[in-house]
């Protein structure tokens, strides 16, 4: 890790976000996993399936399919 951990103990962040609801996981379909950046993984849902190919697209990565 390049980035000081500051006063975060033990590098843990809290990453709730304000603009996603939450969701329950039988509801997560799909993931995108950006290379070498596991702070930007994000999963979505059936409905979010737009706004995971454009995530992916930003990263230059793929949209996976979560196995059911």
């Amino acid at each position: 890790m390049t980035e000081p951990a500051g006063d975060r103990v033990g590098g843990a962040v809290d990453r709730k976000s304000t603009k996603r609801g939450r969701r329950t996981l039988d509801e997560l379909v799909a993931i995108v996993r950006p290379a070498g950046k596991p702070e930007a993984v994000r999963v979505f849902a059936h409905d979010e399936m737009d706004q995971a190919q454009q995530y992916a697209d930003e990263y230059g990565a793929a949209v996976e399919m979560l196995a059911e």
